[in-house]
């Protein structure tokens, strides 16, 4: 072997030591379990809180606040109110377009479901960096510079299509749906919540 392929041989070579079987499940334990805190803190606050605002001064400062019931929402309703504004039309070909809850739980379901996707959202730069720091110690170092060059591009290319998504996308595609509706005789029509935030958001 050469001098020069030794040493690239070598810089490929994973920089940490050998961990046993156990050490391994050991590390993943620990840091699933600063995933699953971080997880559970972002859904209670996410339950419990409001985005609302406080006077300092004459200027309104934007903050969280406790959610009190009906007239201070928390931010998992106030999320979905927002999406539901943004993306459904009023009224479809004149016919009101309605949305609503079916069962009497449903509305807590939609609330835990985006409570969680939100908990996941806001927290996966932990999650990634813990995942990250377990994966890291196996991977050759050019692996993990093609990865760092890469994160980037990957994570504004997601944030573009996210946006387009709910930019261009799902407007169009509740308006198509629901004309198709019309078009078939339909003179009332209904989204359910539970409905809404799976086809949105999953």
């Amino acid at each position: 072997m050469t001098a020069v392929a030794k040493v690239a041989s070598e810089e490929d070579r994973p920089s940490e030591r050998r961990m046993t079987f156990f050490e391994h499940i050991e590390e993943l334990r620990q840091r699933l379990k600063v995933i699953v805190i971080v997880i559970v803190v972002l859904f209670a606050l996410f339950l419990t809180t409001g985005i609302g605002s406080v006077t300092v001064s004459g200027t309104q400062i934007p903050m969280l606040i406790p959610a009190l019931g009906p007239t201070n929402p928390n931010v998992a309703t106030q999320f979905v109110v927002a999406m539901k504004n943004y993306l459904v039309p009023e009224r479809v070909g004149g016919i009101p377009l309605n949305f609503s809850f079916a069962p009497p739980w449903d509305a807590y379901v939609v609330m835990f479901k985006v409570a969680f996707f939100l908990a996941a959202v806001v927290g996966s730069p932990v999650i990634v960096y813990e995942l990250g720091q377990f994966i890291g110690p196996a991977l050759k170092p050019s692996e993990k510079r093609l990865i760092l060059r890469i994160t980037v591009p990957v994570v504004l290319l997601f944030l573009s299509g996210v946006a387009l998504c709910f930019i261009v996308v799902l407007p169009f595609t509740f308006n198509l749906l629901y004309s198709v509706q019309t078009v078939l005789g339909a003179n009332f029509l209904v989204l359910y919540g539970d409905d809404f935030i799976d086809f949105v958001l999953l």
